[in-house]
């Protein structure tokens, strides 16, 4: 989920059963910036756990600067996907009419791989590899 107050949004998930809070991050600006394609400056998030182990992440994005501007795409609430490889995944993504937003880069801060991704209805898709 992603939106102007992680704060309200974790209030509000807590009504779903989002109670457990498992990290709270700033992760790095550069990385932020690579993976959103320069959409945003900066971020907070928020990772909650309910009771049987589902999680939910709330962004709280600083600045939105250069958001695609058809169908949706100011909206970065998104579908997650593990992949293999997140360099492949990206050129399949592509291939078959998606468009990039960021990445794929690597995150400082975590062993994972990141892009975003677009399906042709302009929905996003965040494409995550673990890296050993």
């Amino acid at each position: 989920m992603t939106g102007p107050s992680a704060n309200i949004l974790q209030e509000f998930y807590e009504y779903f059963g989002f109670t457990q809070l498992i990290i709270e991050e700033s992760p790095d600006p550069e990385y932020i910036q690579a993976l959103t394609g320069g959409a945003w400056s900066a971020a907070r998030i928020l990772k909650l756990k309910n009771s049987v182990g589902d999680v939910l992440e709330i962004i709280e994005p600083s600045i939105l600067a250069g958001e695609l501007t058809s169908g949706g795409a100011g909206n970065w609430s998104h579908l997650a996907f593990t992949v293999l490889s997140c360099d492949e995944a990206v050129s399949d993504v592509l291939g078959m009419g998606g468009h990039l937003v960021g990445g794929p880069v690597t995150n400082p801060e975590a062993p994972f791989r990141v892009a975003y991704v677009r399906d042709p209805a302009l929905n996003l898709i965040e494409l995550v590899e673990a890296m050993p």
